[in-house]
């Protein structure tokens, strides 16, 4: 697999990465493309891969590979990570999940309610089954959601993923898509990510500087608490 780093002007944006292997021509033409529609979008405002500051902009509802319900305003209330990736990514998603995996575990007994979601961007492929199968080797805290288009749409649009489905041989098909992994704290505010290159002792610091924030901000939520039923 060959990967290709595309880089933007905005700091903000990592890089996108072309999940599939494709002839001389095919490489140059596809760079053409995809730097033509990313100039298109830096100019509409609209940065393929840019963290949002909250995933407020957009409500979604999608299902997990267990069949749980899942939508995003239930999911307000404790910190939680998100990659948008899928199953049949020749090795970026399989590995960031396997360094989201070692990093939980390097984290310890703090990270034990910590949620790692995995929306897929192929639902058409994507089941329950197979992403229950393609996560099982990742550990129980790494959740798969899948869904209707429309809410994949809607997931896509809250936290402006960059995806585009690239035509393959035979009919076939694999997609282009930001490689980043959301840190959103309990207000449902993006407030950091950790990117596919990132270095493991600063991803781990990234992780819990989030877990730190959220245990201060529920310490501070008890004494609030605290305070109010001595009011009364």
């Amino acid at each position: 697999m060959r990967l290709i780093k595309r880089r933007i002007s905005r700091p903000s944006v990592k890089f996108v990465l072309r999940s599939s292997i494709l002839g001389g021509m095919g490489i140059a033409a596809a760079i053409l493309t995809t730097g033509l529609a990313s100039l298109a979008l830096s100019h509409s405002g609209e940065m393929p891969g840019s963290p949002p500051p909250s995933v407020v902009e957009g409500v979604f509802r999608l299902r997990s590979n267990s069949g749980e319900t899942i939508d995003s305003l239930a999911m307000r209330g404790r910190p939680y990570a998100v990659f948008f990736g899928f199953t049949q990514c020749p090795a970026v998603c399989s590995t960031t999940m396997l360094e989201m995996s070692s990093l939980l575990r390097d984290v310890g007994r703090e990270a034990a309610d910590l949620k790692v979601f995995f929306i897929t961007l192929d639902p058409e492929r994507d089941t329950a089954e197979t992403l229950t199968t393609f996560l099982s080797s990742f550990g129980p805290a790494i959740v798969g959601l899948t869904g209707p288009g429309e809410e994949i749409a809607r997931a896509v649009k809250s936290f402006r993923v960059y995806y585009r489905k690239v035509p393959t041989e035979h009919g076939d098909y694999t997609i282009d898509h930001s490689a980043l992994v959301y840190l959103v704290d309990r207000k449902g505010r993006v407030v950091d990510f950790v990117s596919f290159d990132e270095r493991h002792d600063v991803a781990l610091e990234k992780l819990k500087s989030l877990l730190l924030k959220d245990s201060r901000a529920e310490l501070r939520s008890s004494r609030d608490r605290s305070v109010e039923a001595r009011a009364f």
